[in-house]
């Protein structure tokens, strides 16, 4: 329970002051009626911060410990007046500045355990939280099971996410600017997660670059996703999914296939990935499993997954949903024009909710200006743009719009203050490529957009193929609005299907069960381009089976 305390207390820590929430926090203060407990805080912190200035002067007073220690219980004091009296009129302030007790993560854990994942030198822990009567002594409706991860070790997680030498890195760098990728490039960064992906996304978008080069480039990111997964399962996602389904010795002979793709088939979990475990794909872990279509059996086979970035964020989540009515949707289409398949993507979004409660501002429209206007209007919120997050400060990270030097970042979305979001959709972005350093904590888009007031989002950990997306948000808008699932369970099964469903199925799937693809969802030219070949050639295969096609989307929140 200790160990649980303190990495909530220091997720909750980090995340609020990354997003500068104190400081916003305080700012309504006055506006809200409660400019005197505003005034008292920030004298108090005032005084505190004067007295530290002074502990290593000569010339402090005498009596300075006994002023520190008063001036430190008077911070205390008001940060304990702001969570009584404004905390008793407006919720947000009610654990103002408070580190999280155990008492205070276990709501959060009633619905669905939670599984804190951390790396540490000796290996890595699993902290599964119970808050339905599992796992606790005896008299003690909870508890907190342990799962040692011996392969989890902070060296062998930074040797999976970059490979490259500094020298090697230095010699990479070189030969992009200059628009090249040489064969031992590929081969220094291959193996690594972030430095093949890295290297992949660069080079493909590089027109200086041969056709060639680019096919060696996707193959080797394939192929580098594919030995990473592997070694989520055996490293840290194997354990947990034991730990957590009822049947023993998973992957090793004995254990029978579970069925795939069933809904509500697997126990559902909220992990809480730390550190650098949060750029990974830990619902796509795999074992190999000859009787599954894939010959594989993935994590969220077991496991309904979604991620929060900490109890905190995911209570708060829940109180949002719980209250918000996902009945009208915002909908921004590539403000740049270089998404191909976007009009198919916005046109099975918009025929789930009713006319007079969507809006649409797409191409030169779609203005951060005006997308602000309209975002606190609509419960739903979807995008088809590029995004992207910035490590070094994590409020810049944003979306693209139609004026290239105006993003929508991170910032504008806590500025709003978007409490009556249930859903916001980034179709087609990726939260994280960092460079060459290695920060020691990634906070992307999905936390940010928490953070800032949704209660769920769907993100890409990658930038992702356009024709296999368009079909994956088809499917999970069906799923979730058509068929009734819930936003996490619609994403896993939209995900199952397109991995596990022939090319063949695809077609009769979409021109029967939903006849009105070919009229509003697939265009004349994009159904010639996205079915014909893989149809027509290729009826019997999977073409978008490898998780590169379906696993870059993960569901954070509720």
């Amino acid at each position: 329970e200790q160990a649980v305390e303190a990495l909530e207390a220091g997720r909750t820590r980090l995340l609020r002051e990354t997003m500068e929430q104190n400081r916003r926090d305080l700012e309504r203060l006055p506006a809200l009626g409660f400019d005197r407990l505003h005034k008292r805080y920030q004298e108090a912190r005032q005084r505190f911060r004067d007295l530290l200035a002074q502990g290593e002067s000569p010339r402090r007073p005498a009596d300075w410990p006994q002023q520190m220690k008063a001036a430190w219980e008077e911070v205390q004091a008001a940060e304990q007046a702001i969570r009584e009296e404004a905390g008793a009129v407006y919720p947000e302030f009610a654990h103002f500045m408070e580190d999280p007790t155990f008492d205070q993560v276990l709501p959060a854990a009633r619905d669905a355990p939670l599984v804190y994942l951390l790396a540490t030198p000796a290996g890595g822990l699993a902290l599964v939280v119970h808050g339905d009567g599992r796992g606790g002594p005896a008299g003690r409706p909870y508890g907190v099971t342990p799962v040692r991860l011996p392969g989890l070790t902070e060296e062998a997680l930074n040797r999976r996410l970059w490979s490259p030498t500094p020298e090697e890195a230095r010699r990479i760098n070189d030969h992009l600017q200059q628009g090249r990728v040489a064969p031992e490039d590929i081969e220094a960064a291959r193996g690594g997660y972030l430095s093949m992906y890295r290297l992949w996304r660069i080079g493909i978008l590089d027109r200086r670059i041969p056709k060639k080069t680019k096919e060696a480039l996707h193959a080797a990111w394939l192929q580098t996703l594919d030995e990473t997964t592997r070694w989520l399962w055996e490293a840290v996602v194997g354990e947990v999914v034991e730990t957590l389904t009822p049947t023993p010795a998973v992957g090793r002979g004995d254990r029978p296939v579970a069925p795939t793709g069933g809904q509500g088939e697997g126990v559902r979990v909220t992990l809480i990935p730390t550190g650098l475990l949060s750029l990974l794909p830990l619902h796509a872990a795999w074992r190999e499993e000859p009787a599954a279509p894939t010959g594989r059996h993935y994590a969220l086979d077991d496991l309904r997954i979604t991620y929060a970035p900490s109890a905190h964020a995911l209570w708060a989540a829940r109180r949002i949903a719980a209250h918000t009515a996902p009945d009208g949707v915002f909908v921004v289409d590539n403000p740049d024009g270089t998404l191909r398949f976007s009009d198919e993507e916005v046109a099975s979004v918009l025929e789930h909710f009713p006319p007079e409660r969507q809006h649409l501002l797409g191409g030169e429209s779609a203005t951060r200006e005006a997308v602000l206007r309209q975002l606190p209007r609509y419960p739903v919120l979807h995008f088809c743009t590029h995004g992207w997050a910035d490590p070094d400060d994590p409020l810049r990270s944003g979306l693209r719009m139609a004026e290239p030097d105006h993003p929508l970042t991170l910032a504008n979305f806590l500025d709003l203050r978007l409490e009556g979001a249930r859903l916001a959709v980034l179709s087609a972005c990726e939260t994280a490529v960092p460079g060459t350093e290695l920060p020691e904590e990634v906070i992307g888009l999905p936390t940010g957009l928490l953070q800032a007031g949704v209660a769920g989002v769907v993100g890409s950990l990658w930038a992702v193929n356009e024709i296999s997306t368009a079909l994956l948000m088809a499917r999970f808008y069906d799923l979730w609005r058509g068929k009734g699932l819930a936003p996490p369970e619609a994403l896993r099964q939209a995900q199952i299907w397109l991995r596990d469903s022939t090319n063949g199925e695809k077609e009769v799937l979409f021109r029967t069960a939903l006849p009105e693809l070919t009229a509003t969802r697939l265009a004349e030219e994009t159904a010639r381009r996205a079915f014909w070949d893989m149809v027509l050639h290729r009826p019997g295969e999977r073409d978008f089976a490898h998780p590169y096609y379906w696993a870059g989307f993960g569901y954070t929140g509720v």
